[in-house]
């Protein structure tokens, strides 16, 4: 099987060049519209899920400086962040902790199997990305597992022609931070090459958090009349205080972590066949130092993984047909864990079928294999109906899995003790959901509910100090999301407004014991914004988010942004934190306070 998919991935390259002829310019635009974290690439108005697309203008207006900041303020996605900005974040999505979200970087899947607090650890700063696709509910079906919350997606700027952009921003706790990109297309195919820096020292109310960070990556992609092929390169480097990051007792501590990441794939037809494959290598190093009294305590882990992925999906005249299948292999090193390897692979099929003119359906099935973790079947089924050209409902059910990391199998200190003899969690997952537009407005309404069982957690009995990964049964997540969005054309000034709000209840049962993920999360949280135009190229964008977390007082998050864009020249004032919240979302340290940012920027075609 190995050398079939490596020799699919040696020959799509040479399909994919065999023409010199670009593709048509507005295929780009017309790929905006699919959603391809979903095994059959389809717009996101025919998903049958719930799918939000971030596009370019998106990611421009947010005022973000980081993409942890930028998935912050985006419905069902639980951030939570410490540090200066964009250090460190972890990710969730409806209720899942970070082990239980999946990262795709232009298909290629980030997972890092020592622990998944690395996983938003990208060298990809935010003027790289062209759009985001967020697939909320378990993403199995391609990816074997890991992917119990959703799939977030980051699809990477493809050139059209020469163009480029400079970047500077000065902000609060003497912040700097560059950026450039520069990018062209010819004979030789679309090339892009981008670069950020951030230095800053730190919000200090809660201890030393200052950071470093240093990221590039490369892009490229050729097209043909046979096909296309792509690849990547990127490096990520960062130093930062992590002052009660992990642990109150001893919160004096520091953090380094290093990362590369290259990638190659291609796209080809092969008669009614449409084929798609992806090879990649994620090497990721932590160095962690914690100071007590005197000594200095240093782990020190060292991650390698390399994986190829390969798909092929079918038209024929009532739907279509999808099958895949992934490999890859993880290797650790580290003076905390030891050294350990293992294997994954995973196999899967798809049928999605047309039910009349207005409906569809689709059935899958996936077989996922860990060593030392055994192998299981994950089904799925999802059903979609168009009520009118404006509404759809969309219902769907599958299970999801995934095996303990390298952390929870295998650490050892004072505060944290893993356990090897950890199964895999599995997780039945149900969702039912509506949207659509009325006029100028737009409205949307899911539910969902998932069920593990062998939830892996760290647990601790009252009044010890140490955290135990174990298998906790019965846990149960259950949530409700609902938003509006207004685009009206009588009110000038006014380009757009919306309001959300999200209700998740979580119950697990401890046993009596103190569960340490699995119920931090938002329970409940109210989100509003408004994009105002104020002419001569000014607008000022404003964002509430008021999340009720476990254990602390329900607080207000407010940035703002004050934005002018003039044909070639951009500028902002931007203010996170806007209220001056002392909010903890995750370890013991707060997020920043009141942040300011001033920033400019120059683009060129």
């Amino acid at each position: 099987m190995k050398k079939i998919i490596f020799a699919a991935l040696a020959l799509m390259p040479a399909a994919a060049c065999s023409s010199a002829s670009a593709a048509p310019a507005d295929a780009t635009r017309l790929d905006a519209l699919l959603v391809t974290a979903s095994p059959v690439d389809a717009p996101s108005s025919r998903a049958m899920r719930s799918v939000q697309v971030l596009e370019r203008r998106d990611i421009e207006r947010s005022g973000a400086t980081n993409l942890a900041d930028l998935l912050a303020r985006q419905p069902g996605l639980s951030i939570q962040r410490r540090g200066a900005p964009g250090v460190q974040a972890d990710l969730g999505i409806r209720g899942s902790n970070f082990e239980q979200t999946l990262i795709l970087l232009d298909g290629v899947p980030i997972q890092n199997a020592q622990t998944g607090h690395h996983n938003l650890d990208l060298p990809v700063p935010l003027s790289h990305i062209e759009r985001i696709e967020i697939v909320r509910g378990p993403g199995a079906i391609q990816y074997g597992g890991s992917a119990t919350g959703g799939v977030i997606n980051l699809i990477t700027r493809e050139a059209t022609g020469t163009e480029g952009s400079v970047e500077a921003g000065f902000g609060s706790n003497s912040t700097r931070q560059l950026g450039a990109r520069i990018a062209g297309a010819g004979k030789l195919g679309a090339h892009g090459l981008s670069f950020g820096a951030l230095d800053s020292d730190g919000d200090d109310r809660s201890g030393p958090s200052d950071a470093r960070v240093r990221q590039a990556l490369y892009t490229g992609a050729r097209a043909g009349e046979a096909g296309r092929v792509f690849w990547g390169a990127g490096a990520l480097e960062k130093d930062f205080g992590a002052w009660g990051f992990y642990s109150a007792e001893y919160p004096d501590a520091r953090e380094r972590t290093e990362g590369r990441l290259a990638w190659l794939g291609g796209e080809a037809r092969a008669g009614a066949w449409r084929l798609h494959a992806r090879a990649h290598f994620d090497r990721h190093e932590d160095w962690f130092l914690t100071r007590i009294g005197t000594r200095d305590y240093i782990n020190e882990h060292l991650t390698r993984a390399r994986g190829i992925l390969a798909d092929a999906q079918r038209e024929d005249a009532s739907g279509t047909t999808a099958m895949g299948v992934q490999l890859r292999k993880d290797h650790l090193r580290s003076n905390a864990l030891k050294n350990h390897e293992r294997d994954f692979s995973s196999f899967w099929l798809l049928r999605q079928q047309q039910l009349g003119a207005n409906s569809r359906a689709e059935f899958s099935l996936s077989r996922a294999h860990h060593s030392g973790q055994g192998s299981y079947w994950l089904p799925g089924l999802a059903f979609s109906h168009d009520f009118s050209d404006a509404w759809r409902g969309y219902a769907a059910a599958a299970r999801s899995a995934r095996a303990p990391s390298y952390t929870e199998l295998y650490l050892t200190t004072a505060a944290n003790r893993g356990s090897a003899a950890l199964r895999p969690e599995l997780s039945d997952h149900a969702e039912l959901g509506i949207e659509g537009r009325a006029g100028e407005h737009r409205l949307n309404l899911a539910l969902h509910e998932r069920r593990t069982r062998d939830l892996i957690d760290w647990v601790r009995a009252p009044g010890t100090a140490t955290w135990i990964a174990r298998n906790v049964d019965e846990h149960r997540a259950r949530g409700l999301e609902a938003g509006w969005r207004w685009t009206p054309a009588a009110i000038h000034w006014l380009e757009s407004a919306g309001l959300g709000y999200e209700h998740l209840r979580v119950r697990v049962d401890g046993l009596g014991n103190e569960v340490k993920y699995a119920t931090r999360v938002p329970t409940r949280t109210w989100s509003a914004d408004a994009r105002m135009n104020l002419g001569a190229g000014f607008a000022l964008d404003v964002d509430l988010r008021r999340p009720r977390l476990p254990g602390q007082p329900t607080a207000t998050l407010a940035n703002a942004r004050l934005g002018w864009q003039g044909e070639t020249l951009r500028a902002h004032i931007a203010v996170q934190n806007l209220l001056d919240r002392e909010v903890i979302e995750t370890g013991f340290a707060p997020i920043p306070g009141r942040w300011l940012t001033l920033g400019v920027a120059a683009d060129w075609r």
